[in-house]
């Protein structure tokens, strides 16, 4: 308010025109304040009025180490090519943490990581060459008055870096039942069928089922605790929170009152197919930062309608940016580390976290995926875990090397401290025969069960 009635009152030329600012503003209106320049990255950012610095980033870090000021332009979609005139936006470098920076965003005053909120989807490995496509230009400024002062990380369990390094701790509530659950992905196609209750009822501590299943089907598996996830489809459209409420409710409703309480909300929301928005692909988030609000809001209407609920965020498709085709479905899938370090404040408000870990062999099993789960420990030691989705999905790979990996793969997450269930995938399913316990056409079982179990 102070700065903005500062610049009302300045001459022409050195506050504003008409709702732009000029950028001598600043210096025009504080006397200790110096206008240092604009610089772009690269000489062709869509960038008007900067000069070309291909050093930009290393001039940033040398300014905010000093205290001084940067405000960087970014695009507000980066998700498409840059359009000055519709998606020019600028945001306050606070801070270099690693290898991001710390903003505050005047969208909505919140601190955020710059390349979680405006980071291109498919990054460069390179750090340097991923802060310099995510700025469009950068604006100094220099005060006379400013010593350096030393900057604060945000609180750990406020981040979203998987750790590898610390103990495996949980720090979270008690869950009920003392030790991880051997759980059960019910049918893909959310209603299950009387042979996945035959191969399966009453051997599975746990089955997490979706939204839609009616109590008796579910009851039908005969076990001790239900998770269910909230099931609806994207497939390359935009789907408004409200209408995702709306369509859910009516099909948890009867859930809730059977007693089911733990809801993973959605689905591996780094998949175009499940929501995320990809240039020519529509959706409803562009990364982790918007699909975090997402959740929160419907994380919000949901326990408004269901106090007692508690409601997870959802495992993410594990892997690199890559172009995919998972059995019908293929898009694009933005990496799950960046996802999940834009995801920081969905995180912090759920109630418990999901993982999906897969794995084609042995030595990913007792290597990559349960490391994959240990990260998500050590990064959250205050959240209850469920691993809600689990197997190997090589349709080449013999029953009698799946059924002794997922029983490996059980024994270890019951050895890892906050684990809540683990949920093999699949019972069955259209076009999941090479991961299923039984076969689709004929609903025999594969046999892999009676391998599996410890």
């Amino acid at each position: 308010w102070e700065l903005n009635n500062r610049f009302l009152t300045l001459p022409p030329g050195h506050g504003y025109n008409g709702s732009d600012v000029f950028f001598i503003a600043p210096a025009s209106a504080y006397s200790h304040v110096t206008f240092v320049g604009n610089f772009k990255p690269f000489q062709d950012t869509g960038a008007t009025f900067a000069v070309h610095d291909p050093n930009l980033i290393g001039r940033i870090d040398q300014a905010l180490a000093a205290g001084q000021a940067v405000i960087a332009q970014v695009d507000t979609d980066p998700s498409d090519p840059y359009t000055l005139a519709s998606e020019q936006h600028w945001v306050l470098l606070l801070a270099r943490l690693q290898d991001d920076y710390l903003i505050v965003d005047p969208f909505t005053g919140e601190t955020l990581s710059l390349l979680g909120k405006y980071g291109q989807q498919s990054r460069p490995e390179a750090v340097e060459s991923a802060l310099k496509n995510a700025i469009k230009s950068a604006i100094f400024y220099a005060s006379s008055r400013v010593a350096p002062v030393p900057v604060v990380a945000p609180d750990p369990t406020g981040t979203t870096r998987l750790g590898t390094d610390g103990a495996l701790s949980y720090t979270g509530p008690a869950w009920p039942f003392g030790h991880c659950l051997i759980g059960l992905h019910d049918r893909a196609d959310r209603h299950p069928q009387p042979q996945d209750h035959a191969v399966a009822r009453g051997r599975f501590e746990s089955i997490k089922v979706q939204s839609g299943v009616t109590v008796a089907e579910m009851e039908g598996y005969d076990a001790d605790f239900y998770l269910c996830r909230l099931f609806e489809t994207w497939n390359g459209r935009h789907l408004p929170v409200s209408d995702f409420v709306r369509a859910v409710v009516p099909d948890i409703t009867p859930l809730v009152n059977a007693g089911v309480q733990y809801f993973e909300l959605h689905n591996e929301p780094n998949l175009t197919h499940e929501g995320l928005k990809a240039s020519g692909i529509e959706g409803s988030w562009r990364n982790g930062a918007e699909f975090a609000q997402y959740f929160i809001e419907c994380r919000q209407q949901l326990k408004a309608r269901f106090p007692g609920i508690k409601v997870g965020f959802p495992g993410l498709s594990p892997g690199p940016d890559v172009a995919y085709q998972f059995g019908h479905d293929s898009g694009f899938r933005m990496n799950d580390v960046a996802f999940l370090e834009g995801a920081a404040a969905g995180i912090q408000a759920a109630d418990f976290l999901c993982v999906h870990a897969y794995y084609v062999n042995m030595a990913e099993v007792q290597g990559s995926a349960i490391e994959l789960v240990k990260r998500y420990r050590r990064s959250w030691p205050e959240k209850l875990l469920f691993i809600t989705e689990f197997s190997n999905p090589n349709e080449n790979a013999p029953v009698a090397e799946k059924g002794p990996q997922a029983k490996e793969f059980y024994q270890l997450c019951a050895q890892i401290p906050g684990i809540g269930a683990a949920y093999y995938f699949i019972v069955s399913g259209t076009g999941w025969d090479s991961q299923s316990l039984r076969r689709n056409n004929d609903g025999l079982s594969t046999g892999l069960v009676d391998l599996m179990l410890p």
